[in-house]
């Protein structure tokens, strides 16, 4: 770990079927599998939709 930066510990996503589609065009489970994403990948993921994205417009996580 750098210093001044903190490790990030994910706390666990429930597995409930919310689906929400992130302007990343994927598909999240629900809003927590894509706020964990996003933190892993250290950008802003917003979700775009609720429920699936466009069919032909996605990938799945």
């Amino acid at each position: 770990i750098s210093p001044g930066r903190e490790k990030v510990t994910f706390k666990c996503c429930n597995n409930d079927y919310v689906p929400v589609c992130g302007n990343n065009n994927k598909n999240y489970q629900n809003e927590c599998f894509l706020r964990r994403d996003a933190c892993k990948l250290q950008s802003e993921v917003l979700i775009l939709s609720e429920g699936d994205c466009p069919a032909g417009t996605y990938h799945n996580i």
